[in-house]
């Protein structure tokens, strides 16, 4: 994701988050949901969620209420939530301390007791996990976390509905990674590290290190 852009959506706790750190107009945002709904089709077939609406600055009630009338258009939100924050804190708030991740009792788990071939998808509201390989040309779409007990070399999008969700594999290497809306295109940083990497996102960014225990699943 565009580091420079003005506003995003982020996974919060199974809803969907529109972050305003500038003011923009209706109808970039507007198509910016829009094509963020359309890329991620099958996920949201025949579902609904919560929008949340969180602005870093100033916007007139006006303003607030007339994108509500252009979202409530699409028919994947079920109902709005309007965070107002106190706008000293000019930075975007993480979601949860890296501390306290994703319990797994929190979303419902997949699990898949085969590899991923290439072409072979998978698109699930919770938590998946692999017990083999994701292969290149295969991708996963996960509300919540993705574990991968093997080598992971497709496209992996983890946190689409929390961004506090973390993914793990054993051989760490995805074509394309993305947890709560950011995305990585390469994973350089996972190079010089041995297997067994995680990688969660904290200070608006996708973080890559060492497996360090489990706190990262329970929130120990």
């Amino acid at each position: 994701m565009d580091k420079n852009r003005r506003f995003r959506l982020v996974g919060s706790k199974g809803a969907l988050r529109l972050v305003i750190e500038q003011r923009s107009s209706l109808s970039d945002i507007i198509n910016y949901v829009k094509i963020f709904f359309e890329s991620n089709k099958r996920f949201f077939e025949g579902t609904k969620v919560v929008f949340e609406i969180q602005p870093l600055c100033d916007l007139e009630t006006s303003f607030i209420e007339q994108l509500k009338l252009k979202l409530a258009k699409f028919e994947e939100i079920e109902s709005f939530k309007f965070e107002d924050l106190d706008l000293t804190d000019k930075g975007v708030k993480n979601v949860e301390s890296i501390d306290d991740k994703i319990c797994f009792d929190k979303m419902p788990t997949k699990y898949i007791y085969k590899s991923l071939r290439s072409g072979q998808k998978v698109d699930f509201k919770g938590n998946v996990i692999i017990l083999g390989d994701v292969n290149p040309g295969s991708k996963i779409s996960a509300g919540g976390s993705v574990i991968v007990l093997g080598s992971l070399k497709g496209v992996v999008q983890a946190g689409i509905l929390d961004a506090s969700s973390i993914v793990f594999a054993l051989d760490f290497d995805p074509v394309q990674l993305q947890i709560g809306g950011f995305f990585e295109l390469s994973t350089d940083d996972s190079k010089d590290l041995n297997d067994n990497v995680v990688a969660y996102y904290k200070d608006n960014k996708i973080n890559i290190e060492s497996w360090k225990g489990r706190k990262f699943l329970i929130g120990e």
